[in-house]
Parts: C-alpha cells; structure tokens; sequence
C-alpha cells in the first residue's frame, strides 16, 4: 500500500512538472519569433536592393542578405522617428560576405518610425534583402 501511495505521488509531481512546462508557467517565456516584414530582390551589375517598414508594433529589427554567386555586401540601415516637430534617427553601415544578418538595437520609440535598409553587391549578381521584426 505504500509504495502505490509512493508512486501515485512521484506520478503525480512528474504530472504536474509536465504541466508546468506545458503552459510555460514558471520560467522565462521564449523570445517572440522574427516575422518578414519587408523583402526586395535585385539583379544585374552592382545590383543594390532597398527594403522598408513601419516600425509600427516591432521593437527591434534584423536584416538578413543572401546573394547568388557568393560575393561581397555593403549597405545599411536607417531608422527614423518624426513626432510633432522633433524627430531622431539611428543608423549603421555593413559590409561582409554572403549570408548575412545584422541586428539592431531595441528600438525606443514605436509610433512615427520607419526603418530602411539597403544592400548593394561588389559584382554582377541577384542580391535578396530582408527585414525581419521582433516584438
């Protein structure tokens, strides 16, 4: 008789351990996935791709570049905010090889926001530019 009690209390605290992992009670909740926002394609010689956003509900941004054949990448991204009369701005160069990602800092201001990015290829090729927001 004790030891059922013994089980059926070690099944029941296995139960309940499954239970709270089940519904993520307890424990930091996993990270929101990055969602596409924005993608532009292009091709040809020094071909250059320029994608954009409303900031709108993202806090923070990716940008991810993949070129066919393997060459090397500059752009940047820009990020700029417009409320009443007074307006603020971020931005950062990148350069490197294909694939690409380059993340930004969270973001302050969400309302009046669009963030730009920009890529340009070294040679002749198709270069694919991506934004990915995060909330």
């Amino acid at each position: 008789m004790f030891t059922f009690a013994a089980r059926s209390g070690g099944a029941a605290l296995a139960l309940s351990a499954c239970a709270l992992v089940a519904c993520g009670c307890g424990g930091k909740s996993a990270p929101k996935p990055e969602r596409v926002v924005a993608r532009q394609t292009a091709t040809g010689r020094h071909a250059s791709a320029t994608a954009s956003s409303a900031v709108g509900t993202y806090r923070s941004f990716s940008v991810r570049v993949s070129t066919s054949p393997i060459q090397r990448i500059t752009g940047g991204w820009v990020v700029s905010c417009h409320v009443g009369t007074s307006s603020s701005r971020d931005s950062e160069d990148f350069r490197g090889r294909k694939p690409l990602a380059v993340r930004t800092d969270p973001l302050a201001a969400a309302e009046g926001c669009e963030f730009v990015a920009t890529a340009t290829l070294s040679r002749s090729g198709r270069v694919t530019l991506k934004i990915l927001g995060s909330q």
